[in-house]
């Protein structure tokens, strides 16, 4: 009979660990799955930051081109003025 009960017990304790086996792979597969949800998010809005941050880039880029493109033919145009014998300067 002592020996039913032992061996009951045994069982008992077979089961609880089974059962907190599958409760800590459980909780380890939804910590998995929320890094890579998490994972994923972030890389999202790291394209979008980096597509925003480019945009701006370009912008400013295409600004400076046509600031510089403005200057050049300021200068194009000075310089042509005083070829034809325009002095610019004097009257300031």
């Amino acid at each position: 009979m002592e020996a039913n009960r032992g061996q009951g017990g045994i069982q008992q304790l077979l089961a609880a660990e089974q059962e907190a086996q599958h409760i800590v792979n459980a909780a380890r597969n939804a910590k998995m799955a929320r890094l890579k949800q998490a994972k994923e998010e972030a890389e999202k809005e790291i394209a979008e930051y980096r597509a925003q941050v480019e945009k701006e880039f370009q912008r400013k880029v295409a600004e400076i081109d046509n600031e510089g493109w403005k200057l050049c033919l300021l200068i194009a145009s000075i310089h042509s003025l005083q070829l034809l014998g325009f002095e610019l300067w004097s009257s300031l």
